[in-house]
């Protein structure tokens, strides 16, 4: 991650892809999801496809607070933010924005409930 052009697309990607459906627990989140969520990727699949749960019930239906989740991936990329940060790309006051909206695109993926449209995060507003 050398670009703040990187940083917004890795926060666009970090909403998931409304087009998958239930699936979207695929890509870069599915070792978080296997750490937190303590189940396998089959039971997930179980869970959302025959249950209808999204991410947010298989958490909270095996106990675990969903925002614990949701935690746990802004943890998994916000190194990326901290490079932008530590190479003066980005500012403090940037580099918190983009947490804050990291966190907002993995709440959104945690609590989609496959009738909204996947928002499009553009950037900070300047």
């Amino acid at each position: 991650m050398t670009t703040e052009e990187q940083l917004v697309a890795l926060i666009q990607e970090a909403y998931g892809d409304g087009s998958l459906g239930l699936h979207r627990g695929h890509q870069p989140v599915q070792d978080v999801l296997t750490d937190v969520l303590a189940i396998s990727h089959d039971e997930l699949h179980v869970r959302m496809e025959e249950k209808g749960q999204n991410l947010a019930a298989v958490a909270t239906d095996i106990g675990i607070d969903p925002q614990t989740l949701i935690d746990a991936l802004v943890e998994s990329w916000s190194p990326a933010i901290d490079t932008l940060l530590k190479s003066r790309t980005i500012t403090q006051d940037e580099a918190d924005q983009y947490r804050d909206a990291l966190e907002a695109a993995f709440t959104f993926r945690v609590t989609w409930d496959s009738s909204e449209e996947t928002p499009t995060f553009s950037g900070l507003d300047t």
